[in-house]
This record gives structure tokens, C-alpha cells and sequence, in this order.
């Protein structure tokens, strides 16, 4: 389970009561792996906000360019590195560029090509999520082949997944509006060849519809928070 960034608060309750704790909740009871921290939830929270949902969360919150501001600080962690399926998973994160008083973030595709050298003999897949854009995300996959997929959110809109020649797989996030966002669910299948790379891909987006059963646990929860 990830995120390519901004889940954390948009413009509906309880997320916007509760400064974003809601989601982390649900985020943690939904079994997250990682995030990626976009530069909206920096934006509408405050750095010492987000730094307290991250220390909330379960699952790392990662961005591989956000730093505090007049230092060299990272905000959160850039980088994890999980065992799944037999195989160490890379997940780096990145933040959309902004102009935020507390937060300097710094050129994503170079921060993308500086933390991939760093983990790329550590691990056998890696995985970029970033909420920098499609265009800035397609000028990453260009530049940093070594990347197996990019996890694209911010803006941009495709409705299939992009294989680049030499490079990793694109697949960009819905952007959400007004009382459509949490309708569909992209989930994608990799077949990995003797050396972790992958050799085939399906995708598919799940509109979760009534013929999808509520969880009850979860049904009770958002009851609770209206």
C-alpha cells in the first residue's frame, strides 16, 4: 500500500478538524508500507503539524527533498528499505515544489537521481513516490533509469501506465475532487524476472462501488468521525 503524497488534509472533515490525525489513523489501520510527503500537507499544517502526524504514523512518511529551511536538515526520512516477497524494496520519496516559509525544497529530479546512487547496491527494486508532477516525473524516469516505478502524484493526468525505453514504469495517481476522492483504487501485479527487474505489468483501477462490502470495523470507525 502506498501514496504518492497529500493525504493528509484536503478540504473535507474530519481530516480538516482534526489537522490531518483522521487520516493517519485510517492510514494506519489500512496497513500502509509508505507515503510520500507532499507539499500541500506542508502547506496546510505547518511543519511542526506534519512532523507530529509523522511520528503518528506506522509507516514511513518519506521525502528525499524537503528541508528545513537555512539548513540540511531533512524533514522526514528519505528513503526505506523493506524486505517483501524475498526481494529488498528501495520506496524514496519526493515533495512537489513550493514556495513554503519553513520548508526549502530543493530540485526534485536531482534529489531523485542523489538518493537513488545511495540505495541502488542495497536494494533489488526501487520505487519512486512523488508528488513533483508528471512532467517532472517523466523528466526523472529520463534521467534516472535505474528506477523500477514511479508512483506519480501531483499535477498531470494519464490514464494508462507509461513504460519508458531504458527506465522505470509511470503510473499517475487520480487527482481528487469534491466528494470523489476515495472512489477507485489502483492496483498493480509485477512479474519479476531471476534478476528483480520487471518483465510484465498489470494494472487495474477498482471503483469501489456498492458491490464492494464495507468493512464493518472501518464502517464503525467513520461513524465515529463524522
Amino acid at each position: 500500500m502506498l501514496d504518492a503524497g497529500d493525504a493528509l488534509v484536503r478540504d473535507r472533515t474530519p481530516a480538516t478538524s482534526s489537522q490531518g490525525q483522521t487520516s493517519i489513523e485510517l492510514m494506519n489501520r489500512l496497513g500502509y508500507d509508505a507515503a510520500a510527503l507532499g507539499e500541500g500537507d506542508l502547506e496546510r499544517l505547518g511543519v511542526s503539524t506534519v512532523l507530529q502526524r509523522i511520528q503518528e504514523a506506522k509507516f514511513p512518511i518519506l521525502s528525499a527533498n524537503a528541508f528545513l529551511t537555512g539548513t540540511d536538515q531533512l524533514v522526514t526520512q528519505p528513503y526505506v528499505i523493506r524486505e517483501l516477497g524475498g526481494h529488498q524494496v528501495a520506496i524514496i520519496g519526493l515533495t512537489g515544489q513550493a514556495a513554503l516559509p519553513d520548508v526549502d525544497i530543493r530540485d526534485p529530479v536531482e534529489s531523485a537521481r542523489r538518493v537513488t546512487q545511495e540505495v541502488r547496491d542495497r536494494a533489488d527494486i526501487l520505487i519512486l513516490l512523488s508528488h513533483a508532477g508528471l512532467d517532472l516525473n517523466r523528466q526523472v524516469a529520463g534521467l534516472v533509469p535505474e528506477l523500477d516505478l514511479i508512483i506519480s502524484g501531483g499535477d498531470g493526468f494519464t490514464s494508462t501506465p507509461e513504460s519508458t525505453a531504458a527506465g522505470p514504469i509511470i503510473v499517475q495517481a487520480d487527482a481528487s475532487s469534491p466528494a470523489h476522492a476515495g472512489r477507485r483504487v489502483g492496483v498493480g501485479v509485477w512479474a519479476l524476472s531471476p534478476q528483480a527487474k520487471p518483465v510484465t505489468q498489470q494494472w487495474e483501477t477498482i471503483a469501489l462501488t456498492s458491490a464492494v462490502a464495507s468493512d464493518p470495523v472501518m464502517d464503525a470507525w467513520a461513524q465515529e468521525h463524522p
